[in-house]
């Protein structure tokens, strides 16, 4: 037999796939851990913290399938973007990851717009410059850490660091190197100029391929802690987000992804590079070398819901929040859940904006709060769509990912919401699945991107219809909701 392997590297937990050729899933280990906040604004990580629990991962799903790990064809990967790893000339990391929900770069954004202009710098990378990227985030180490930046050889974005330990090279592909804004994106390569008028070292940055290439081998120590058989082809795989895209079958214009995890996304494939000239989306390479990704990215999906949970109502499972707010009818009696907890990044790049629950009265309770978290999660991915419909995009077909698809109340209020179909795919594994075709592109067992899919991505038969009466609700809790970043946006900076 064959199999494939998908690695995807997320915020709160790693996950190792493992899927046959014919797209059946066999095996998944998971591992969770969690991120540092040393101090508000914070966020990092300790990237052996990531490696030992990808060991760990890669042997149970080895074990759960009772796979022959010689019979493992090819492996990919999938990360969570933007973050900033540095290792030095040894391999060794300078210090913990810097990683995407980081805030601390609010300064160098300034610098970045004063030395080179926020018009130039956009049309280069299609971005703006966000705190938690790797290139604000590696700017902020060298104006704070200068003798941490003065031992850095290479920098590299989260999955890399895994890949590196496991084939022992250094590199990074065009998908994760495009959310650095570091990159021109349109061009598919470092952006060179920027680099070098910011002041940073070419050096610094490595060799970017693409997402279906191949890194590399397994090497023997990496066969040793993990199970794996040496000499195992390792392809570069991408962000979390365009291979999640890979495994609901998002390689072509037209198809959403609507995907709710620690961070949420409103994502749709494009034949050229668009970009939001207002920039409030992303746009970023996607795996296919002739696609890409026009994305809208709330900071605040999953990790609003993780924090009522575990800070405010120590419930003990995601279940038990989904019953209670089934007891809420739609709109949440006139409450109404702005999730911007970690800051925001779609609509308003603003690391400064902060929650809100607006609407309280003395008859709101406990299950009007949890629907309205949920509910303003949704709201936020409207905001995406909404954008992506302004500019033009083809939103046809809306296929709901991540922990929001597992949700038959989330999926009810995607529909309601969005006031379109909601489709799912039968894997619930839809980044790892994406990084598992990329490893079988690469190796040669299917053709292409579009050929893998066709082949092995399988629509769940159920769909979610939107409510007409609830979508009434929700149109005009909507249009409250729009305003309530703009009327508080003043009043954020002086908390």
């Amino acid at each position: 037999m064959s199999y494939l392997l998908g690695i995807d590297l997320g915020t709160s937990s790693v996950k190792s796939l493992i899927i046959d050729t014919e797209g059946h899933i066999i095996s998944v280990g998971q591992e969770d851990y969690d991120f540092d906040i040393p101090q508000i604004g914070y966020a990092e990580n300790d990237p052996m913290v990531w490696w030992n629990a990808t060991k760990n991962t890669i042997r149970t799903a080895l074990a759960k399938g009772k796979i022959i790990p010689s019979e493992i064809k090819g492996i990919g990967f999938s990360g969570q973007m933007h973050g900033l790893v540095a290792v030095d000339k040894n391999g060794q990391v300078v210090r913990k990851g810097i990683i995407w929900a980081d805030q601390r770069s609010s300064e160098q954004i300034n610098f970045v717009k004063e030395k080179i202009g926020l018009e130039k710098f956009s049309k280069v990378t299609l971005n703006a410059p966000a705190t938690g990227f790797m290139l604000l985030s590696l700017l902020w180490v060298k104006d704070n850490e200068p003798e941490n930046y003065r031992k850095i050889d290479k920098v590299m974005m989260p999955k890399d660091f895994i890949r590196m330990k496991l084939t022992g090279k250094i590199g990074t592909e065009s998908v994760d190197a495009s959310s650095s804004v570091a990159f021109d994106t349109a061009g598919r390569h470092w952006a060179w100029e920027l680099i070098d008028e910011l002041g940073l070292e070419r050096d610094l940055f490595p060799e970017c391929k693409e997402a279906c290439d191949i890194a590399g081998e397994i090497i023997s120590e990496a066969a040793e802690e993990t199970g794996l058989t040496v000499g195992t082809p390792v392809v570069y795989g991408g962000g979390d987000q365009p291979m999640q895209s890979v495994g609901n079958g998002l390689v072509r214009p037209g198809y959403v992804a609507s995907n709710i995890g620690t961070a949420s996304q409103i994502a749709c494939c494009v034949d050229r590079p668009v970009y939001d000239p207002q920039l409030r989306t992303n746009t970023f390479c996607h795996a296919d070398k002739n696609i890409w990704t026009i994305l809208g990215a709330s900071l605040n999906g999953g990790i609003a819901q993780k924090w009522l949970r575990d800070n405010i109502f120590y419930k003990e499972s995601y279940k038990k929040l989904d019953a209670e707010a089934e007891t809420i009818e739609p709109g949440s009696e006139g409450l109404i859940f702005l999730p911007y907890l970690c800051g925001e990044r779609t609509p308003c790049l603003d690391p400064l904006s902060r929650g809100i629950f607006f609407g309280l009265t003395i008859k709101h309770t406990q299950a009007h709060m949890v629907r309205a978290v949920m509910e303003g999660m949704v709201f936020s991915l409207k905001d995406g769509l909404e954008i992506f419909n302004s500019l033009g995009v083809t939103t046809d077909k809306i296929i709901a990912s991540g922990g929001g698809a597992k949700s038959p109340l989330l999926l009810q209020m995607q529909a309601d919401v969005f006031e379109q179909d909601i489709y799912t795919t039968e894997s619930k594994e839809q980044a790892s699945f994406g990084a598992a075709i990329c490893a079988g592109v690469g190796v040669g067992i299917y053709d292409s991107l579009a050929a893998a899919c066709d082949q092995l991505i399988v629509m769940s038969p159920v769909v979610t219809h939107p409510i007409p009466e609830n979508s009434k609700v929700y149109r005009q809790r909507y249009q409250v909701y729009k305003q309530l970043y703009g009327r508080n946006k003043d009043l954020f900076s002086l908390l």
